[in-house]
């Protein structure tokens, strides 16, 4: 057991929360947290002080830590959405060593993100207000595909690809608004991507090719891909240094075909959900979790290696448009017979409660398994037809 002095303080008190919070405990660490709606008791019962704030609210957060007089030692969060933003102002508060230059402190706005992905090089795609659009409309090409999404959003909901024509039509009959951005369309192979900064080098570069479930853009299946690695690499040595990133952890999704690499969105601190960052661990048989401890706490981290390259992690919805329920490990059981030896993760926010997906963040399960050649979507369709049950 480590014994430290001074406060590491989680951003986020959730189900989601309870491990990374857990963990530092057992290293000895004092651990303040904070959050507010769906904290978990058993989190909040870890924690040496808790206090409700909203985890979008930094200088609630920062009023209240001021007030503990103790030594801001580091700050994570194994969550992300608005919480990654208060992570991003603490961390530059306190001066630590996650710290980040101010101009990155931006947020979720992917209308800024990607004005400044453009700025350094490192995406050549596109942005557009619907209000820049309205004025003119010649910035748009009639029969091109662009796309639609919420400028601040998560778990791909409501991005939709239509054409130019399609897009003057939605903002004459007003189905447009300003929440909404516009985006020229690149085609390519998708990656997302997750990257471990120590000291302004790389420690870690996981390159997982995203396949999108049944002609939609939701998390369908994720694998390792080393295809196009060194490009992939050189791109996150330049985001590195044209960012000035020193020590950090960052998830992003880039799309690359025979020409450019084109930086979609990131989060940085976060390192994306904790369902990806589990299957990143089951490809390094390692505990990204530990890894992500000793470098918010500035201890020393190796260079990872990929040991488990052919596991693959499928998303598995509920199609049907009513809640349905499963016995975890009834499916586990039947799931083996078919892909072998498997790890089964279930959604903590319980989505087969209600009907239906309508995000990322819907699915049931995931399931990790050695592809064996498998096909995406099919084993969503085995646990629909077969291993889920109507409520």
């Amino acid at each position: 057991m480590e014994k430290n002095k001074g406060v590491v303080v989680s951003v986020g008190a959730g189900t989601l929360q309870y491990d990374f919070i857990e963990r530092l405990k057992n290293r000895g660490y004092v651990v303040a947290a904070f959050g507010k709606g769906k904290n978990s008791k058993e989190a909040i019962r870890l924690c040496d002080f808790f206090k409700e704030i909203d985890t979008a609210d930094a200088d609630g957060a920062i009023n209240w830590l001021d007030g503990l007089n103790m030594s801001i030692t580091a700050i994570g969060s194994y969550a992300g959405g608005v919480a990654i933003r208060t992570l991003q102002i603490l961390a530059n508060y306190y001066n630590l060593i996650t710290a980040i230059p101010e101009q990155l402190i931006i947020g979720m706005n992917k209308a800024e993100q990607q004005r400044m992905y453009v700025k350094y090089g490192l995406s050549d795609i596109l942005t557009y207000s619907c209000d820049e659009i309205t004025r003119d409309s010649n910035l748009l090409h009639a029969e091109e595909n662009y796309i639609i999404k919420p400028a601040i959003g998560r778990g791909s909901n409501g991005v939709e690809i239509v054409t130019g024509k399609e897009i003057i039509k939605k903002l004459g009959d007003k189905q447009l608004g300003s929440g909404d951005i516009i985006q020229t369309m690149m085609c390519g192979t998708e990656y997302r991507m997750l990257l471990m900064v120590q000291g302004g080098k790389i420690k870690l570069l996981a390159p997982v090719r995203r396949t999108s479930f049944k002609k939609t853009f939701f998390l369908g299946r994720l694998e390792v891909s080393f295809s196009d690695y060194d490009r992939l690499r050189e791109h996150a040595q330049k985001l590195i240094e044209k960012l000035q990133i020193r020590n950090t952890i960052i998830k992003y999704d880039v799309i690359v075909d025979d020409e450019t690499i084109n930086l979609i969105e990131m989060d940085i601190g976060v390192g994306g959900g904790v369902y990806f960052k589990k299957y990143i661990s089951k490809v390094l048989n390692t505990d990204l979790m530990e890894k992500y401890i000793d470098l918010i706490c500035d201890r020393e981290i190796p260079e990872m290696k990929f040991e488990k390259k052919n596991l693959v992690m499928d998303y598995v919805y509920n199609e049907s448009c009513f809640p349905v329920e499963y016995d975890l490990l009834n499916c586990k059981k039947k799931i083996e017979k078919i892909c072998g030896k498997s790890v089964l993760i279930p959604n903590e926010l319980h989505p087969e409660k209600k009907g239906g997906f309508y995000s990322n963040a819907d699915f049931i399960f995931t399931v990790i398994y050695d592809r064996n050649g498998s096909e995406p979507d099919k084993l969503n369709d085995y646990v629909n037809y077969n291993l889920l049950r109507k409520c």
